[in-house]
């Protein structure tokens, strides 16, 4: 029985292609080929344009114990504390200041940068590596007032009015709430307002705060959800912005926004409802479980239109 399968167009002229360099001759008039198995019949993969998706770039990111880690923290810290130095020697006279607030906001900016730089400077490899770790990463996670600030203040030194009237809203209903332990805020870290499809507003802010006790200096990570009652924005005297939950994150287990356009979610849904993330805001303000918050669980595509 004959055994030797026909070759192919293509790998017969392969083969020829292949014997006339070898030998340097005419292409051979018959080329037998070893028994291959019958190929089957395979349709081709065609490519419709925009079905492919496009998969995110991962950046590396080398361990702190590594020489190249040592040497780019190194040269970091040099600049932040020449930084640190400029902003000590800034003088009244070279700002051209015209006000007595002019002067308390200049002394205040000068404390605020200098004390933002040093948690910079002071933090080691592994701190500087676990907190790019911790907050670059989607799921639960323990965080520390100290270490958020690290990593928010550097990048955002001067919080904006919102977080700031957010955060004195929030701090006065908890401590209102509580017959001890008052806290005193501390710093204002970010903020998020954003509004559902059913028209509700709603407000996220990161605060850290310490205990009023002068013997104490514990310093907690403060959550807080408001929401807009427009009904009082017609009254100049009345506050529109109502106080919902307030939470120490401290304490518990604490989960970034994930406002993104493609994003993976394992857990199930009620339709496109996702009741256990916050997707309103980025993945540097951090939540409490998603339970115990009303506003930002909407999954679909692109339903809120926020900056933060």
């Amino acid at each position: 029985m004959d055994t030797t399968a026909t070759p192919t167009a293509l790998e017969e002229s392969t083969l020829r292609l292949a014997c006339m360099n070898l030998t340097g001759g005419g292409v051979p008039p018959a080329i037998k080929t070893p028994s291959m198995p019958t190929p089957t019949t395979t349709t081709t993969r065609k490519r419709t344009p925009g079905r492919w998706r496009r998969i995110p770039r991962l950046w590396y990111h080398p361990p702190p114990h590594m020489p190249e880690t040592k040497a780019m923290i190194d040269k970091g810290n040099l600049a932040t504390m020449e930084n640190i130095e400029f902003i000590r020697n800034m003088r009244e006279e070279d700002c051209h200041l015209e006000t007595p607030e002019d002067v308390r906001d200049f002394y205040a900016f000068k404390e605020k940068m200098v004390r933002s730089l040093t948690l910079i400077v002071n933090a080691t490899p592994e701190t500087i590596f676990l907190s790019y770790k911790r907050f670059s990463d989607t799921k639960a996670e323990h965080l520390t007032a100290e270490a958020m600030e690290a990593h928010i203040l550097p990048q955002f030194p001067e919080s904006c009015q919102q977080a700031k009237h957010f955060a004195r809203l929030a701090l006065a209903h908890y401590n209102n709430n509580k017959k001890s332990h008052k806290f005193k805020l501390a710093t204002t870290l970010l903020s998020n307002c954003f509004s559902e499809s059913s028209g509700t507003t709603y407000g996220h802010v990161n605060f850290t705060a310490t205990l009023e006790e002068k013997t104490s200096e514990t310093k907690k990570l403060f959550f807080a959800e408001l929401m807009l009652v427009p009904k009082l924005l017609a009254d100049p005297n009345a506050e529109p912005m109502r106080v919902v939950h307030v939470y120490v994150l401290d304490d518990e287990y604490c989960y970034g926004g994930c406002k993104k356009i493609f994003r993976k979610i394992d857990h199930k849904m009620r339709r496109e409802m996702d009741y256990e993330r916050c997707h309103a805001c980025s993945d540097l303000i951090k939540h409490p479980e998603g339970h115990l918050f009303g506003g930002g669980h909407d999954s679909s595509r692109m339903p809120y239109f926020s900056a933060v």
